[in-house]
């Protein structure tokens, strides 16, 4: 656990370094601190030895796959665009260990390109999505990390209504796995306005379908996917604690109090907050099934990387500025700035205290005896 403690220090240092009125706004600093920040969580989870719930299951498929003729690969269930990274490293070695290095690098790199490209603090953003969870997402659930990863680039589409780009976007990232799928029709639901009217309607449909989850499951698994189905899985069965989603739904509360501002501050206000919304529903849903909570993945990386920043810069530059006349608008600012932070690192050392997808202890490669 230590070592996710100092990589939380040292990500927190790099943030606070990056709002200081010196650093502030320059983009070389800006740079240096995402590429160290960026640096370090490689580092951590590149060498990470039995690290993560399914660590096991990807050094086995990666044996398995090793040497198998091209003609035995395509019927693997497996989506291809992964198993072609399997066996583009088993051109160059046959450690397993290649394949978390290779997968990380992608993971990382992707990210941090998006947080340079489209946030002014990157390095509050990297902390973000290392603190709420994501990262540790990304040390068991590869595909789906590496396909959320290029969704990403998709939110530019989305926000510029580009269908046939975005579409592209999304069928390579299903590539890596099939789930990506899910954000074609999301593509026309996540344009609608944001108001407390629409997020009513969002909630009431979403309840609906949580209820009736069990026989969409159910018919879906029919299909596709069908070690997932709710009669045989028992990921169907076992929930998450509820309390990840509430960290969540906290945040979505403040950007919620803030959609003025941060539609004024960004391009992407309207979308981020939608992505909220829809990390916290399918966090929520994974209370009654634990295999749902990974459609989370599509949208709760754009959260972390872009809106939550966001709040922490509209908060602090309200409070330097002392651009709220009101003590209503005063208290408004405050709980929204102490409710985000509190958000994270309450994720944060709930996730560590209750070992969030086996990541507790971490161990190194070169501990291998």
């Amino acid at each position: 656990m230590k070592v996710y403690l100092i990589a939380a220090a040292a990500l927190l240092t790099f943030a606070v370094l990056s709002e200081i009125t010196f650093f502030r706004g320059k983009k070389l600093f800006q740079h240096i601190f995402l590429a160290c920040g960026s640096a370090l969580l490689f580092f951590v989870s590149a060498f990470r030895l039995n690290t993560g719930h399914d660590y096991p299951n990807y050094t086995r498929s990666f044996m398995k796959f090793m040497g198998m003729p091209l003609a035995e690969l395509a019927k693997e269930r497996m989506e291809k665009g992964y198993v072609l990274i399997n066996r583009y490293i088993n051109i160059f070695t046959n450690d397993f260990q290649a394949l978390f290095v290779v997968t990380t690098l992608i993971i990382i790199a992707l990210s941090a390109v998006i947080l340079a490209k489209y946030c002014k603090n990157p390095s509050m953003g990297l902390l973000s999505f290392y603190l709420l969870g994501f990262y540790f997402n990304s040390m068991n659930f590869l595909r789906t990390t590496i396909a959320a990863s290029i969704i990403l680039f998709a939110y530019k589409y989305i926000r510029d209504r580009q269908f046939l780009r975005f579409l592209v976007v999304v069928v390579l990232a299903s590539a890596f796995h099939l789930s990506a799928l899910l954000m074609i029709p999301l593509y026309f639901i996540m344009n609608i306005k944001i108001n407390y009217k629409s997020l009513t309607i969002f909630c009431a449909v979403g309840g609906a379908i949580f209820l009736l989850s069990k026989d969409i499951m159910m018919y879906i698994t029919t299909y596709v996917y069908t070690s997932y189905s709710p009669e045989t899985s028992l990921n169907m069965f076992l929930g998450i604690p509820v309390a990840y989603s509430l960290f969540i739904a906290l945040i979505l509360v403040c950007a919620m109090l803030l959609r003025k501002d941060i539609k004024k501050h960004s391009d992407f206000g309207n979308i981020l907050i939608s992505a909220t919304f829809f990390d916290f529903y399918f966090g929520f849903i994974g209370f009654k099934h634990a295999i749902l909570s990974r459609f989370a993945s599509y949208f709760g990386p754009a959260m972390a990387l872009l809106l939550v920043p966001l709040i922490i810069r509209i908060t602090i530059d309200k409070i330097i500025y002392k651009t709220d006349y009101t003590p209503a608008g005063r208290i408004r600012t405050y709980f929204c700035l102490l409710g985000t932070a509190a958000a994270s690192f309450g994720f944060f050392a709930y996730a560590l205290l209750n070992n969030y997808n086996r990541v507790v202890p971490h161990d190194w490669i070169w501990n291998l005896q």
